[in-house]
């Protein structure tokens, strides 16, 4: 779904990321774990549409534009 804008939640080593990716969805997902973030970031690399940043969600500053989709695949397990 193109124009899709979702909000990951612990994103990992971007494992459930990368389909959506695929997708064309534009993602932003928030990584507790540098060395996991620079993994997905390295993986993700030919996906413009993919921002991630490395933070704890509850101290991430909330984006004023809407999310259609949020979600969190392996963050709290």
């Amino acid at each position: 779904m193109l124009g899709h804008r979702v909000l990951e939640i612990g994103c990992g080593t971007g494992q459930a990321t990368m389909p959506l990716a695929k997708r064309g969805y534009a993602i932003t997902a928030v990584e507790l774990g540098a060395e996991m973030a620079a993994v997905a970031h390295r993986k993700l690399a030919d996906f413009p549409d993919v921002e991630i940043t490395v933070s704890a969600f509850e101290d991430w500053p909330l984006l004023r534009e809407p999310f259609d989709s949020v979600f969190a695949a392996t963050a709290f397990h």
